[in-house]
């Protein structure tokens, strides 16, 4: 059927689409709800635990690769991971008379 408009008309009445909201991720990184990326923080903390840069060394070298972040963002990103970064450490940890090489006698 045609209205009088010259609009085609059917049966079926037109339904509304309803936008779809992206999924939810519950992503379970440590730099959950942060908005740089993983590897931007991940870098900044060890740069800072590996060398003791000052916060403000940091941020003007994170600004020389184009990411553009404050001196006390940075702080809080180095509060939070250290403790995450010194239990992965800790769990890594080697024991000494473990048993390894060096346990065996050297015969000559």
């Amino acid at each position: 059927m045609i209205d009088q408009a010259g609009r085609s008309t059917s049966a079926r009445p037109a339904t509304a689409v309803k936008p779809t909201a992206p999924p939810l991720h519950r992503s379970t990184s440590a730099f959950r709800g942060y908005r740089f990326p993983d590897d931007v923080i991940a870098l900044a903390v060890r740069w800072y635990l590996r060398f003791r840069l000052l916060y403000a060394d940091l941020v003007e070298l994170l600004t020389k690769r184009g990411v553009h972040v404050d001196a006390s963002t940075v702080f809080d990103w180095v509060q939070h991971v250290t403790p995450l970064y010194k239990e992965a450490a800790r769990a890594r940890r080697h024991r000494f008379g473990s048993g390894g090489p060096l346990t065996r006698p050297i015969s000559g």
